[in-house]
């Protein structure tokens, strides 16, 4: 199934709700660690304005 992903929707899971990523129980760093190189990743969830950047940042940490 890996070969057939075309882009990554990613979000963070607690207790059955989306979170900021870092505060739920979803291993998201190893699910970004499969990914090819060239696969998009979205963030999937609400994101305020003031903290877009940082959730960003936590993202492009991840893949490199």
């Amino acid at each position: 199934m890996k070969s057939a992903i075309t882009v990554f929707h990613l979000k963070d899971i607690k207790d059955q709700t989306t979170v900021m990523l870092g505060q739920g129980a979803t291993d998201w760093h190893s699910l970004l660690g499969q990914l090819s190189p060239e696969i998009p990743v979205f963030l999937e969830y609400n994101i305020a304005a003031a903290d877009l950047s940082g959730q960003i940042d936590l993202v492009k940490q991840a893949l490199s």
